[in-house]
């Protein structure tokens, strides 16, 4: 095997080592990012529950996980209709 052979060789392995690397520094920076998010959500979800709890009394296990399973768009509309709703249905959206 020549010297160029050689160079070539140890480039490459170089090369995917570092791609290796950074696919690695990447899944880990995107699957904390989604941690975040994903715990930002159900502290909001949790937070309304208790919200609408102590407004509106107990809430069904259908609305509970209603809320669970609703996008942030959807927590952050609830929580500002919270205030001036007269009922949980306004709040929710099903009046």
């Amino acid at each position: 095997m020549s010297i160029a052979d050689e160079i070539a060789r140890e480039a490459a392995k170089e090369a995917r080592e570092k791609a290796l690397a950074e696919g690695r520094a990447e899944g880990r920076s995107e699957g904390r990012s989604e941690g975040r998010t994903k715990g930002r959500a159900e502290g909001r979800a949790e937070l309304l529950i208790r919200l609408l709890t102590t407004r509106f009394g107990a809430l069904s296990d259908a609305t509970v996980e209603r809320i669970h399973g609703a996008p942030m768009s959807d927590l952050d509309n609830w929580a500002e209709r919270l205030f001036s709703a007269g009922s949980l249905d306004e709040v929710l959206g099903r009046a």
